[in-house]
């Protein structure tokens, strides 16, 4: 880190009231650094330990932490190892360790005492969010479940509407080629029929040139063109109403495709909101876990003043009658101990 980084050090301690241990070992941080960091010392009362080792700090630096210890007695614990430093500055800091260490020790009944009264204010609330914290848990599950239960049915829509999109994607296939074929029939057909109307026009043009034919054969050749004329107009009118059967049937699958087709693009639209929402519920998991490390830090804590007091060997403090009140649900919840 070097200087640049040691003297930010510097100037976060002269206003953090809240941290307790920092290690700036092996940071390459020199005397300008190792100043700022000993003036600073008599405006920060939390720092507890404290390492500069293997760094290159010198005489400067041990007379500035010499005079920052005396101006603040926070400091019990300081690693000045692998450093230029005198005999005399390294035995002012072991002298002034000692000193803050013993007056931390006399200190410690009150400070324990003052601790343990807090946490006794706080177990009220440690059982509210305990109980709070279950709830998140129970609640998380059930969401979580409704998020998977949904999940498998937008899976199962979506697969169901796939394999439809195909059914009718192959059916609107062979309806086109159907009705491709089915054009290609009529313009066959159509071609037919011209032609066997050009050589019914030549038979009755040949047979009126014939003077021979006589009244009634010209008449009855007039019959059979008008006859086969009716009958091309039937044919025509056949192929017409085939023609638009098959143009409404294929509309009928376009539109049958493209509803297919919505309802596909709603089903994904749907699986992203629930997407969203599995990620809104693991967030809340986030959450209910971040509510069980602060519930758990608060038990840890007051285990750790109580083991504390008893190291020190301070009695236990006496309960205001007000503390001597159970909490609400503590008479409940001895009863469910009892039981487990």
């Amino acid at each position: 880190l070097g200087d640049p980084a040691g003297k930010a050090v510097a100037a976060m301690l002269r206003f953090n009231s809240s941290l307790s241990w920092l290690s700036l070992q092996d940071n390459a941080i020199s005397d300008d650094g190792g100043v700022a960091i000993g003036n600073a010392l008599p405006h920060n009362q939390s720092l507890r330990s404290m390492s500069l080792k293997a760094n290159s700090i010198h005489d400067p630096t041990g007379e500035a932490i010499v005079g920052g210890m005396r101006g603040s007695t926070s400091l019990t614990e300081l690693d000045v190892s692998w450093n230029d430093l005198n005999y005399s500055n390294f035995q002012a800091i072991e002298r002034l360790i000692q000193e803050h260490s013993a007056l931390y020790k006399q200190g410690a009944v009150g400070r324990l005492k003052k601790e343990l009264h807090r946490l006794r204010k706080e177990e009220p609330k440690l059982a509210v969010r305990e109980a709070e914290f279950a709830a998140l848990v129970q609640e998380r599950d059930r969401l979580i479940t409704e998020a998977h239960v949904t999940r498998d049915e937008v899976d199962a829509n979506e697969l169901f509407t796939k394999e439809k999109i195909e059914e009718v994607e192959f059916e609107f296939a062979s309806s086109s080629q159907e009705l491709d074929e089915r054009k290609a029939e009529m313009k066959t057909l159509r071609g037919v029929v011209d032609e066997e109307e050009k050589g019914m026009d030549k038979e009755v043009k040949h047979a009126e040139m014939l003077a021979s034919i006589s009244v009634k054969e010209v008449k009855m050749a007039h019959q059979e063109k008008e006859r086969l004329a009716e009958e091309k107009i039937s044919a025509q009118r056949e192929l017409i109403l085939q023609e638009e059967n098959l143009e409404r049937e294929q509309a009928e699958a376009a539109e049958t495709l493209a509803a297919l087709k919505a309802a596909y693009d709603e089903a994904c639209a749907q699986m992203e909101e629930n997407s969203k929402e599995v990620e809104a519920f693991e967030a809340a998991d986030l959450e209910a876990a971040s509510a069980a490390a602060e519930v758990e830090a608060a038990a840890t804590e007051k285990a750790e003043a109580e083991h504390e007091r008893v190291a020190v060997g301070a009695p236990e403090p006496e309960k205001k009658p007000e503390d001597k009140k159970p909490p609400p649900g503590a008479a409940d919840k001895k009863g469910a101990a009892a039981a487990g």
